[in-house]
């Protein structure tokens, strides 16, 4: 009988767990629909208003914003997802690992911004022989700190399981501004230079209110913070290499073609890339809660749920993209030549390319994240 009863408690955790999942993955479907429709609105103003070289270092600008913020966050977005979860029912530790997010978080921005600042004239004439480049990448180390304090933020949202504060300031709040500052620089006749400041201009205010809404729904701990910073700390680097490499590997088609070709043909590139992504979307949503759920649920020892999870999650996920699939793989020279003009036709074939690739990687689900937890 206490073994029925068992059971019936496992299937209803698991059931529990699915329907968290995916009341956090509807709500970041939603918005995460409002993201794509208001970047691609973004990418159509770029694509047109600049020249393709002027927007080509625009997108190598922006990969390398991309890497810096990846090594910026230390991998504490990644060990938070882990330990907060493990340590929230004990006050002392979970205040305490807030409390080392959010130090170390400082730290590390900081420097990676002055590294950038520092090495800018380097990578903009030696990487790239774009000496355009040198102003835009030093814009970007300004909004470097004040975006890595508020992405390891939503980290710590997304541990506690919730999805509101990603969903409302990364999805909603984030893009509706830097639609407003780039198209307001641009018309203004700053061109790629109005492009990036805007980019950065949105960032550091969304990572600014990041770090203000999550300290705010934050629990009122009445213990002292126990000093979690090195077992944060000893988590999240060995991650930090590894989703370092990961996030490499996703700019080094960019940064190649950088390296070896024209400005011009970054742009031509990465009109195929972003259109490419909407093939994932259903993946970044429908596995945004999933990794902190796991972690709830391998502590609670329940591997048998788990495992259901992960495979409910990941069937769903894989059959909603197939019409995106679908589509883009058929039609890609119409979509590129609709949206971004015909100067950028010739990322046609390299569109159907990332998308069988994408493709690929939504059939596996979300296993790097899963892995972590």
């Amino acid at each position: 009988m206490e073994e029925n009863d068992d059971s019936a408690g496992g299937e209803a955790d698991g059931l529990q767990a699915i329907k968290t999942v995916a009341s956090g993955g509807a709500l970041k479907f939603g918005g995460r629909i409002l993201t794509l429709a208001l970047g691609l609105v973004v990418q159509i103003l770029m694509a047109r208003l600049l020249v393709p070289e002027a927007y080509g270092s625009v997108t190598l600008a922006i990969a390398v914003l991309s890497i810096s913020l990846r090594f910026g966050t230390l991998g504490l977005d990644s060990g938070v997802s882990h330990l907060y979860p493990v340590h929230e029912d004990e006050p002392s530790k979970a205040r305490g690992i807030v409390r080392a997010l959010f130090q170390l978080s400082l730290v590390s921005g900081v420097a990676i911004a002055l590294l950038l600042f520092i090495s800018a004239p380097v990578l903009a004439n030696r990487a790239f022989n774009e000496p355009r480049l040198v102003s835009l990448l030093r814009i970007i180390a300004i909004g470097i700190p004040f975006t890595v304090a508020g992405e390891n933020a939503l980290a710590l949202a997304r541990a506690a399981r919730d999805a509101r504060p990603r969903v409302f300031i990364y999805d909603i709040l984030r893009p509706i501004l830097r639609l407003g500052f780039i198209a307001g620089l641009i018309y203004a006749g700053f061109e790629a230079v109005g492009a990036i400041a805007g980019h950065m201009a949105a960032m550091i205010l969304a990572g600014v209110v990041a770090v203000g809404v999550v300290v705010y729904l934050l629990p009122s701990w009445e213990v002292p913070a126990e000093p979690m910073g090195r077992e944060l700390l000893t988590y999240s680097v060995p991650l930090l290499f590894a989703s370092g490499i990961g996030y490499l590997m996703s700019e080094i088609d960019t940064f190649m073609i950088g390296y070896f070709l024209a400005s011009e043909k970054v742009g031509i590139y990465n009109i195929s890339y972003q259109l490419g992504t909407f093939a994932i979307f259903f993946l970044t949503a429908g596995g945004f809660i999933l990794p902190p759920m796991l972690a709830r649920l391998e502590t609670e020892g329940q591997t048998r749920e788990m495992d259901e999870l992960y495979r409910t999650i990941t069937k769903w996920i894989a059959f909603a993209s197939v019409p995106v699939v679908v589509v883009l793989l058929v039609y890609p020279s119409e979509f590129i030549g609709l949206l971004f003009g015909a100067q950028y036709l010739e990322g046609a074939n390299a569109l159907r390319v990332l998308v069988l690739g994408t493709f690929a990687s939504i059939a596996m689900g979300s296993a790097g994240g899963s892995l972590t937890s």
